[in-house]
């Protein structure tokens, strides 16, 4: 079964994290602090050379990886390899219109990842990528909201709705006119998880997130930026998150 339905049907809150694919300075465990701090899905990120919705952090963790010469095929191996380790671990592939997700498929037509997000595109391949049991998840930006409420429909994983505007980011602020975009996603008969992101830096962030009534939260700027303070600052960090989501 793909991992993601087996989060949906767990009913428990739901956090993703960001996990940029061929950055060299990632940390070396980086994946396993992810599993032990309670992260639930691995949003692994393929760079590009022109990541115009995110922000500094991820941004130069892109042209990081670009430098080193990390190629696809070795983050979409890195992807395998964290989903064959750890078994209640899924994995999302993240990329930009650049990034054709289907040539992510092994020779034997596995995928090793779960779900796939693709910013920059109208539309997704969502029915090749269906027989190889992999989810499309579905991006819901603030800007043109009941515009896009068709497509929250075609999300197979989960929504990942757009808690601030503008790029991804740190941010000391919260927008709980959220609440209101999730109430009129459940109203128009979304039936997959509603998770938040962009922006989300805090404990108390998340918290007002889980207010809002969503199913989690997505983090990723702020998980790169704790990750460059080292092991113990990401852990810290990650272990008050999974907290402040399950009420503790």
């Amino acid at each position: 079964m793909n991992r993601l339905e087996m989060l949906k049907k767990s009913n428990n809150p739901i956090l993703t994290c960001y996990l940029p694919g061929g950055d060299p300075l990632l940390l070396q465990n980086q994946s396993e602090i992810y599993v032990d701090c309670g992260v639930d899905v691995f949003e692994v990120g393929i760079p590009t050379v022109d990541p115009f919705m995110d922000g500094k952090l991820v941004s130069d963790s892109m042209s990081r990886a670009i430098k080193s010469g990390v190629t696809t095929e070795k983050i979409a191996n890195e992807g395998r390899m964290i989903r064959e380790t750890y078994d209640n671990a899924a994995v999302v592939m993240m990329g930009y219109q650049d990034i054709l997700f289907t040539d992510l498929i092994d020779e034997q037509g596995n995928a090793g990842f779960d779900g796939f997000i693709q910013v920059g595109v109208d539309s997704y391949d969502q029915d090749r990528l269906s027989h190889h049991d992999v989810y499309g998840i579905e991006f819901i930006p603030q800007k043109n909201f009941e515009e896009s409420l068709e497509r929250a429909h075609t999300a197979l994983g989960y929504v990942f709705l757009q808690a601030a505007s503008g790029q991804t980011g740190l941010s000391q602020t919260f927008d709980m006119s959220n609440k209101e975009r999730v109430r009129c996603l459940k109203e128009y008969g979304v039936d997959v998880p509603i998770l938040l992101g962009f922006g989300i830096s805090n404990p108390d962030q998340v918290k007002m997130a889980m207010d809002c009534g969503a199913d989690g939260v997505v983090i990723g700027s702020a998980c790169i930026a704790k990750a460059l303070e080292g092991e113990k600052a990401l852990t810290d960090f990650l272990k008050n998150v999974r907290g402040a989501l399950d009420g503790r």
